[in-house]
């Protein structure tokens, strides 16, 4: 058995331990997963820009009789009108990137057309995010397990498998809340066109504050937590589950690293699939601009499962998995990489302080 296995971990990681542990995690991961997380962006809203030409979202509280009458037919459906404001694509990009035959086709076209550097825009505010939620979501994701297990489930409890359900949840709650406005930069940045500046996406966002308010900023927040929560939840759940399975195959216990790895990717892997749906309509409801009624003059959005449902009746239930590929392919190693280095990290810090008090104690002793 590796000696560094056999060492009982005697140091309780401090908060300061697992926020570093956490951000070098971020770092590494968003550089690696980056050019996926831009293909899946893509791949997503090209079949959205395609979509909207055959048909239209629901509009609330609008009578069914008159959908096809000419003032019903105006400017009202947000997609489009998206498309006009925001000019997120121009008529040339747009014909090229309709092109997109699945993720290795995206990741060609993206590279020969727009250059290699496109495969990490957004890669700013995907850092600048990755910091607070990271340290939000896993020291939090912590501290609630803990609190969980010591205030509500007995010692050996077959509950025990619920805490990481409901502590991945919860903490992924906080994080997602508290950094959705560089999430909804970071997806504006990814979806524009190579022609279309970081001032130009900015300016964008800049107008829909001043005409919508600051709460536009957290747009596409609930799709967002719809993916999200149950996403942390199977997730943790999973990741628990099969490292206590790996960790009693000698073979694979004997590197904690390679635990942790083949734990996140595994458990990644199947919380990607089953929220992808919520990952879709996310996209799509971070790149509408909401519509305007000229009956009564206000702004409304359509909701999650509005969406869901005229996904499903118009464009079939296949386009709720539209870029599942990529983002199975972004979330498994992120997942792996990020954990097994947080997990690395929690360790390097605790044996190094066990180390640290051995020193000691072996110099009291002389």
């Amino acid at each position: 058995m590796d000696s560094r296995s056999d060492k009982p971990i005697v140091h309780a990681n401090t908060l300061v331990e697992k926020v570093l542990s956490a951000c070098c995690g971020s770092i590494i991961t968003s550089l690696v997963t980056t050019p996926f997380d831009v293909v899946k962006t893509r791949i997503q809203f090209q079949s959205l820009n395609i979509q909207n030409e055959r048909s239209r979202l629901p509009i609330p509280f609008q009578a069914q009789c008159c959908y096809n009458a000419d003032f019903c037919r105006g400017p009202t459906n947000p997609l489009p009108y998206a498309y006009s404001q925001l000019n997120i694509f121009n008529k040339e990009i747009s014909k090229d990137l309709m092109k997109f035959n699945g993720t290795i086709d995206a990741f060609v076209k993206i590279f020969r057309f727009e250059g290699a550097s496109k495969l990490w825009r957004g890669l700013s505010p995907t850092l600048l995010s990755a910091f607070p939620s990271t340290v939000i979501y896993y020291a939090g994701y912590d501290a609630l397990k803990d609190w969980l297990n010591d205030t509500y489930i007995p010692p050996n409890s077959s509950l025990y498998w619920y805490t990481p359900m409901i502590a991945g949840g919860g903490a992924r709650s906080l994080s997602a809340t508290f950094i959705s406005p560089l999430e909804l930069l970071r997806t504006r940045l990814q979806s524009a066109s190579q022609n279309q500046s970081t001032l130009d996406v900015l300016t964008g966002l800049k107008n829909m504050v001043k005409n919508e308010g600051i709460i536009s900023l957290w747009r596409g927040l609930t799709p967002t937590l719809w993916r999200d929560i149950p996403f942390s939840a199977i997730y943790w759940m999973g990741y628990e589950t099969i490292k206590t399975e790996l960790n009693k195959k000698e073979n694979v216990s004997d590197s904690p690293f390679t635990v942790s790895f083949l734990s996140g990717a595994m458990s990644g892997m199947i919380a990607a699939f089953v929220t992808t749906p919520f990952d879709v309509i996310k996209t799509r409801k971070q790149v509408e601009v909401k519509q305007t009624f000229s009956a009564h003059g206000k702004t409304k959005s359509v909701g999650v499962l509005s969406t869901m449902r005229h996904i499903i009746a118009n464009e079939g239930a296949r386009e709720l998995f539209r870029g599942l590929t990529p983002r199975v392919i972004k979330v498994a190693p992120a997942c792996a990489i990020m954990v097994s280095s947080y997990e690395f990290g929690k360790r390097f810090f605790s044996e190094k302080h066990y180390n640290t008090g051995i020193l000691i104690k072996s110099e009291a002793t002389v």
